[in-house]
């Protein structure tokens, strides 16, 4: 029950107190943000929410590898992080990227159409690289199945196998988000075993104005908390994605970039798209040209 989950939480963190101080700073910030959440959530979220604190207090004190346990698989365990990216099949934003990593959260902002490309062969490189399956949950019609079908025969793929490890959750309202996420997505995570998550038109839903601003704040919060955890726990790629920068809400969107681990802004001008990874303070652009039309004398003109 939710007060017998307090009790162990509370008994938990007194253990931590008395081995680890930093670990104990960090719990109670979480705490401190719980305690802001109970005016607001119902029990069962807030239930959700302290079996995810009770998992983090879990990792804290779980008994530590030895020095010699970590110099043997050390070198084992540096290949198996470099595996874990999967590129997107755009050359200038892989250069850019090194292709999007395990473990991290990419927050993707911008032109609807690039994202829309982006995010549909993002699925196709999963499987090809990992054979294994993307979750997309789709909060703002940011699928299309006959793009992932064309996009896996260009590349030699079976179209419909790759459909099927294509699994789709769609969303309406910011309820039924908070809903699959809190308490959904981690038995679909451990039945299906995804290696990339994708959360189409993520922000959209937190533009609804009959819900108060404060509560929306509250219940991103607990959304990105619990992504944050899932993507560690279960070395995944995480990617969110916003068709609108200007749009959203001042809060939302620098709550938003603030959990994810880099943002990347696109907008398209003219023949050219502009990337722009904000935290590695770096960027590209992709030229929208026909072959033959990048060089004067391609026009004949004489250098």
């Amino acid at each position: 029950t939710y007060l017998e989950l307090k009790t162990i939480l509370l008994i938990a963190i007194l253990q931590i107190k008395r081995a680890n101080t930093t670990s104990t700073k960090i719990l109670q910030k979480h705490l401190n943000t719980f305690i802001i959440f109970s005016s607001f959530l119902n029990q069962s979220d807030l239930i959700a929410l302290l079996h995810s604190l009770l998992w983090e207090v879990k990792n804290i004190l779980a008994p530590k590898k030895s020095i010699t346990q970590h110099s043997i698989t050390s070198s084992q365990t540096i290949s198996h992080q470099v595996e874990l990216r999967v590129q997107s099949g755009i050359i200038e934003l892989d250069n850019l990227l090194n292709g999007f990593a395990a473990k991290t959260l990419t927050y993707l902002q911008g032109n609807k159409a690039f994202l829309l490309q982006l995010t549909n062969q993002l699925c196709v490189h999963t499987y090809k690289t990992f054979k294994s399956s993307t979750l997309f949950i789709d909060a703002g019609s940011c699928l299309d199945p006959y793009h992932i079908a064309r996009y896996a025969r260009k590349h030699e793929e079976d179209s419909r196998n790759l459909l099927n490890h294509t699994l789709i959750n769609r969303t309406f309202t910011l309820y039924q988000l908070q809903a699959f996420i809190l308490n959904d997505l981690e038995s679909q995570l451990e039945q299906h075993g995804p290696r990339t998550l994708i959360l189409g038109g993520f922000p959209s839903l937190f533009s609804d104005s009959d819900i108060p601003l404060n509560e929306r704040i509250c219940i991103l919060h607990t959304i990105l908390y619990k992504l944050k955890l899932l993507t560690k726990h279960y070395d995944l790629i995480t990617i969110l994605t916003s068709k609108t920068i200007a749009h959203c809400n001042t809060k939302i969107r620098t709550q938003i970039e603030d959990c994810c681990n880099e943002t990347i802004r696109i907008k398209r001008i003219d023949n050219c798209t502009y990337i722009d990874a904000i935290k590695k303070k770096q960027g590209t652009v992709i030229l929208h040209l026909g072959s033959g039309q990048l060089r004067l004398e391609h026009f004949g003109a004489v250098v």
